[in-house]
């Protein structure tokens, strides 16, 4: 192991990649509680790591070293009963259907035919479903903060009086009905480019590697925008009715009038 990073320094000097190939004998005392961490360290500096002749255990013992150890995602792609564990044990399992039986596709998370689809799987629709999830996501933020902020605005300007702001449809259907369709059509149609040009340009794999949709720098931003919309919804209808349409003990609902409830859905569900 001391030999290994010895060389894996050196490598770093002079730029050249490493590949590491263990058996199953010595596998069995590199994940060993007191060898571990340097087995880990080692093998996240060379290029490649192979664990050849390993048995279903440790196939799982290895996931978890590096699941628990590094904090990334990890993929594992199988097809047989020995790979069982591993499926498991990884954040996302891929089982091939193929001659050793239906084992690794009953316990993996998503199944595929053949070996030669797992670049449309990782390309195309991983890339597509990063991009939808993450949209979805800040968008669901976003409508509820903006949601809310009204609510928060009205009660204020109404001293807190309890005055309700919306009808009481309006409250049940808004996440139900009125806000479901744009959260359907981002979740299930949203293409930023083709399967064509995801395989063209494999890079683009990159932002969901890299995290750039779901960043917090992202989500504050989808929450601000959020609450400045409240701001220009709220004082916008406010202006519209009157200074004086929340006086008199605010017996006006002005916030429930149904143009109300258009122009708010027609800036949040844009």
């Amino acid at each position: 192991m001391n030999e290994g990073m010895a060389l894996l320094t050196a490598s770093s000097e002079t730029s050249e990649a490493l590949a590491l190939i263990i058996d199953g004998k010595s596998l069995t005392y590199a994940i060993e509680d007191d060898v571990k961490d340097l087995f880990l360290e080692l093998a996240i500096g060379c290029a490649s790591v192979i664990c050849c002749r390993s048995s279903p255990k440790q196939k799982a013992l290895v996931t978890r070293l590096v699941k628990s150890k590094t904090g990334k995602t990890t993929l594992a792609i199988g097809d047989g009963a020995n790979d069982v564990g591993m499926l498991q044990e990884a954040d996302i399992g891929v089982g091939i259907s193929g001659v050793e039986g239906m084992q690794a596709v009953m316990s993996s998370d998503i199944a595929i035919a053949q070996f030669r689809f797992l670049e449309r799987l990782l390309l195309v629709h991983g890339h597509w479903c990063y991009r939808r999830i993450s949209s979805m996501i800040c968008y669901f933020f976003y409508k509820n903060i903006a949601f809310g902020f009204t609510l928060f605005f009205y009660e204020a300007y109404a001293s807190f009086s309890g005055q309700p702001a919306y009808n009481d449809w309006f409250l049940s259907l808004y996440n139900v009905f009125f806000t479901s369709l744009p959260v359907i059509a981002l979740g299930v149609f949203d293409q930023d480019v083709s399967a064509r040009f995801c395989l063209k340009f494999p890079l683009l794999y990159q932002e969901g590697v890299q995290n750039v949709l779901f960043s917090w720098t992202r989500i504050l931003g989808w929450a601000f925008n959020g609450l400045s919309s409240s701001v220009i919804i709220f004082f916008f209808l406010h202006l519209c009715n009157g200074e004086s349409s929340l006086s008199q003990r605010w017996r006006s609902c002005w916030l429930g009038d149904p143009w109300c409830h258009h122009v708010y859905m027609r800036c949040v569900g844009r």
